[in-house]
């Protein structure tokens, strides 16, 4: 299997374009991202820091950072969404299997000026195929109430609620569901 940069394999680099028409390269983060994950953090509003980590810290601490870079694509991905034409991350996608349940648990931020602009829908989409790819069979999602551009999001991407509490609500969306319903063939009739 062929390697990009030594750390992730190569062929999981797509060109694609927003429903507002927004040109994206998505790609797996390699391990020299570091300085473009520190000002993509930086660039994010308090508010979507803190829908993204449930906290109100300003800045993501460099060990954490370099655990968003240590991906092992076996059990989980993490997606960076640039640009086309720059390196520019205007946004990130990562899952993390469970491999008691074979689900992986799915989060997604994007950069404040690129909200509603198709691009969590894109890295949704990619990250969904190169799990279905793995062999995961579902993602769960913990989302902050208060986070409703997200909830939306999820739902329209085929995510349920499972529960909820007073600040988050559980998230699910199971692939092979999915598969049988965009799969199913019309009954013949006689």
């Amino acid at each position: 299997m062929d390697v990009i940069g030594g750390d992730v394999p190569a062929g999981l680099e797509v060109v694609r374009t927003t429903s507002s028409g927004l040109g994206l390269v998505l790609r797996p983060a390699r391990s020299d991202d570091l300085p473009r994950l520190k000002e993509f953090f930086g660039s994010l509003s308090d508010q979507s820091m803190y829908q993204r980590f449930s906290s109100a810290r300003r800045e993501v601490p460099e060990q954490r950072l370099q655990q968003f870079l240590s991906v092992d694509c076996s059990r989980n991905m993490l997606i960076l969404a640039e640009i086309k034409g720059k390196e520019e991350v205007v946004g990130l996608g990562q899952y993390s299997l469970n491999p008691e349940t074979h689900l992986a648990e799915v989060a997604l931020v994007v950069r404040d000026d690129y909200q509603s602009r198709g691009v969590g829908r894109e890295i949704h989409r990619r990250l969904t195929e190169i799990a279905r790819g793995k062999g995961v069979l579902g993602f769960t999602a913990e989302v902050l109430q208060s986070n409703y551009k997200a909830l939306s999001l999820l739902q329209e991407m085929g995510f349920e609620s499972v529960s909820r509490d007073d600040e988050s609500c559980e998230m699910r969306q199971i692939f092979e569901e999915e598969v049988a319903r965009r799969t199913e063939l019309p009954q013949n009739t006689p």
